[in-house]
């Protein structure tokens, strides 16, 4: 019977303990791995779990993306309108500021009760020509200022004020700081005077030449 068990159990006992004394020995080993390998399974489980929330908020915020591109593409498009318009409103502008530059250069109608062939009147009538000039240069000077600004959208907005009178013109000016409040006031007095003046060649006084050549400096030297 002893023959009998020997023949059927030494075999797989043999192999038991062998299996059992390699555990043994690789037991450090198969503990750090399976470690490993656990960590990263469970790092694994996490962002599949979360990989579809993942996806939805990667969705959300394509769909997001594309709203604001197409938003941004009609604003473009709004935008190249508003310049067109701006041109538009600028070229009549100029053509509005070049008839009254032609009107202001043409002398006047008199009548024979304002023509006084007198000293005084020669005078005043040389002041007018001095005047109207010089309200040209600083005319000329003031939109060449404009016209040099960097910033578009800084410069296109001139384009809408009236020339009849540069009041708001002076202003903008100054709140781009591209004048000074001083050469402001300079250019506001010589505006005002210009418009009382400007269809009349009498009653241009010396003290009249005078404002306008000091103030006339304070524009053309910026």
């Amino acid at each position: 019977m002893l023959s009998t068990f020997s023949q059927y159990w030494t075999g797989p006992i043999s192999n038991t303990v062998i299996i059992l004394g390699g555990i043994i020995l690789l037991y450090p080993i198969v503990w750090r791995l399976s470690t490993k390998q656990i960590s990263a399974l469970i790092q694994a489980l996490e962002i599949a779990k979360n990989l579809p929330e993942t996806i939805s908020k990667i969705t959300s915020a394509s769909e997001e993306l594309a709203k604001i591109n197409s938003e941004i593409s009609n604003l473009d498009k709004k935008l190249e309108t508003l310049n067109a318009i701006n041109n538009q409103i600028i070229v009549i502008n100029r053509n509005v500021s070049d008839l009254q530059k032609l009107n202001e250069s043409q002398s006047p109608v008199l009548s024979q009760e304002t023509l006084q062939p007198t000293a005084v009147a020669n005078n005043e009538l040389n002041n007018w020509e001095y005047v109207s000039k010089t309200w040209q240069s600083v005319k000329t000077k003031v939109e060449d200022l404009i016209d040099n600004l960097s910033d578009g959208r800084r410069r296109g907005k001139y384009g809408s004020m009236s020339r009849y009178n540069y009041i708001d013109v002076s202003k903008a000016l100054v709140s781009d700081q591209v004048i000074s409040e001083d050469q402001a006031r300079a250019l506001t007095r010589l505006d005002e005077l210009f418009r009382r003046v400007k269809n009349q060649r009498v009653g241009v006084t010396n003290e009249m030449k005078n404002i306008f050549e000091n103030d006339s400096k304070v524009i053309l030297k910026i």
